[in-house]
């Protein structure tokens, strides 16, 4: 089979956990005999290898070592950042047009849509007459922020025009200085009547997006979500169950299930020193602040048991202040900012914690560190959110704690060393709860969606 994946990147160009998918994905069925070629846009200064074929324009085609082709539409960033492209991009929709015209493909199947992966991408693929079929990572068709949190990070209710408009125009509290937020905040009520003249997302806009994001919909035929509670949300918005498949993430984990092979650093009692790491997107929605806030809630005499370690980079865009003020807020406190790891450094930062922690705001959808975690028999500290709480036993294998709540996590962190046979427990749980599915079997569930729905 001839299958053409379309993502928001690719490892080395993009490194969050949809990148990490399709690659997953892309990679294991070329062991498995197919061909398979991946499409991305970007913005990104991306140099193209002496390899790389031009095709058109700034589209270029070049074949990476694990035997995956890659085309890569290079985008000029538009002056003023109008909003439509985010989600409707003739560019990227004429160079897969092209693309189709020299390559013939079975299955055209996407792991990203909307916030800069042009949702005529499978619209183009369809008319061509090539089924086409999507995995839902976060609830960007449903929500231009991708986490239905609004701009000051709190629950959203769901998709409605005239509140979007309101929240892509207010800037949040890690956006800018106050008087600038307050500024800008007026500024987009004033004008935002005038629309897309200026480039400033209105109601209408968002009624649009809907529409298309609706159409998209309409032409794939399965809907894969990786997680219970994603799906649940996607089925509250009115998107058809009939097509809707729930299967969770394999991966191959590769040496960290050794990793559960050994014995676990600090036996039945805690360390002198509880290690709790936290691996993933320096952002507010992600929720290291939690963790921040929960050792300066702690008596300062205790705070000398645990040391936070964030693995991690802010991304490239949204709440620049955000990485400046947590820093400020961790001053004196036993956090450490380690920064991003490659790849292969996982186990050993793996093997260094007692704990991972997702202390994130947002529902989640099966987050990868949390399977990495449990491939290594790491015990996990997560939010009490859909897409985690359920794959946790809680008091067996991890914490499940009241999202957002710095004295909930301080209570937490203060059990695993002072409730009595908690922290062996929990390690001991581990060790021995069940590995997450592997790659092999999710490659089955794609080949066998691939060929019955076509």
């Amino acid at each position: 089979m001839r299958i053409l994946l379309i993502s928001r990147g690719y490892p080395p160009y993009g490194r969050f956990g949809a990148e990490a998918l399709a690659a997953s994905i892309a990679r294991g069925m070329v062991r498995r005999g197919h061909e398979v070629a991946v499409f991305f846009p970007t913005e990104a200064e991306i140099r193209p290898p002496e390899s790389a074929l031009p095709l058109t324009g700034s589209l270029f085609r070049w074949d990476e070592d694990d035997g995956v082709r890659l085309y890569v539409k290079r985008l000029q960033p538009l002056r003023g950042k109008p909003f439509e492209p985010s989600f409707l991009d003739e560019r990227q929709d004429r160079a897969l047009v092209e693309l189709l015209k020299q390559d013939r493909f079975d299955r055209v199947h996407a792991t990203a849509l909307c916030g800069g992966v042009s949702a005529g991408l499978l619209l183009r693929a369809a008319e061509a007459g090539i089924p086409v079929s999507l995995t839902l990572t976060e609830f960007l068709p449903l929500c231009h922020r991708g986490q239905l949190l609004d701009n000051e990070c709190m629950r959203c209710p769901g998709p409605e025009p005239r509140r979007c408009t309101y929240c892509s125009l207010a800037p949040g509290p890690w956006d800018d200085a106050p008087l600038k937020q307050r500024m800008k905040t007026w500024i987009g009520r004033v004008l935002s009547p005038l629309g897309n003249r200026i480039r400033i997302p209105t109601p209408a806009a968002f009624a649009k997006r809907g529409r298309l994001v609706a159409r998209v919909v309409e032409a794939c035929d399965f809907l894969h979500f990786p997680s219970e509670g994603l799906h649940a949300r996607y089925m509250r918005a009115g998107w058809p169950r009939e097509k809707s498949v729930v299967r969770s993430y394999g991966f191959d984990f590769g040496n960290l299930r050794g990793r559960r092979a050994e014995s676990r650093r600090g036996g039945k009692e805690p360390p002198e020193v509880l290690k709790i790491g936290f691996l993933g997107q320096i952002a507010p929605h992600k929720g290291p602040q939690v963790l921040v806030e929960a050792l300066a809630a702690m008596e300062p005499s205790k705070r000398g048991g645990y040391e936070v370690h964030l693995h991690g980079a802010p991304p490239a865009y949204g709440h620049p202040l955000f990485p400046g003020e947590l820093r400020r807020a961790a001053e004196g406190l036993p956090v450490c900012f380690d920064g991003p790891f490659e790849p292969g450094e996982l186990s050993s930062v793996l093997a260094s914690l007692d704990f991972v922690a997702i202390p994130s705001l947002w529902v989640e959808n099966l987050p990868l560190v949390l399977l990495q975690a449990q491939a290594a028999g790491v015990p996990l500290l997560v939010s009490d959110e859909e897409g985690m709480a359920p794959y946790v036993r809680d008091g067996w294998d991890g914490l499940c704690l009241l999202t957002g709540s710095p004295p909930a996590w301080a209570e937490g962190l203060r059990r695993l060393r002072e409730e009595e046979g908690l922290y062996a427990a929990l390690q001991e749980g581990a060790s021995l709860s069940p590995l997450p599915p592997g790659l092999e079997d999710f490659l089955r569930f794609f080949e066998k969606r691939f060929e019955t729905a076509s």
